[in-house]
């Protein structure tokens, strides 16, 4: 009689959502290095000016607590919203169970209207 082998784990890429011929990298992300690059390269040009604002709003010739705290909500909202913009793009918001607007509270994905508030927020703070 042929005994089930049950240290294979053939099954797990399908049952974790990938498909079965995928395979995940040792950096724990999937494909899609143009993804990346086409999000967190403008995400780090656009933090540049803002790490000025904030150093020249905190320690510059006037104290400005506006733009100490508006630069420092903008430095917070520009990674959280690039994470949930490569989770949108590398497909994360596929939701296979369940209504469609549950993927926008599925992280990363929803990682992208919190990053909206702290952008409104920073935009009111500097205003």
């Amino acid at each position: 009689m042929h005994r089930q082998d049950l240290t294979s784990t053939g099954d797990v890429p399908r049952a974790a959502g990938r498909k079965a011929g995928s395979r995940l990298r040792s950096d724990g992300h999937h494909g899609r290095p143009l993804a990346r690059a086409l999000i967190w390269v403008p995400t780090a040009a656009l933090a540049v000016p803002v790490l000025r604002i904030l150093v020249d709003s905190a320690v510059g010739p006037q104290l400005s607590v506006t733009g100490v705290i508006s630069s420092v909500l903008l430095l917070l909202g520009l990674p959280i919203g690039a994470i949930g913009l490569y989770g949108l793009a590398n497909g994360t918001a596929r939701v296979h169970d369940g209504p469609p607007h549950f993927a926008w509270l599925r992280p990363p994905v929803a990682y992208i209207p919190v990053a909206l508030l702290l952008f409104i927020a920073a935009g009111l703070a500097a205003g």
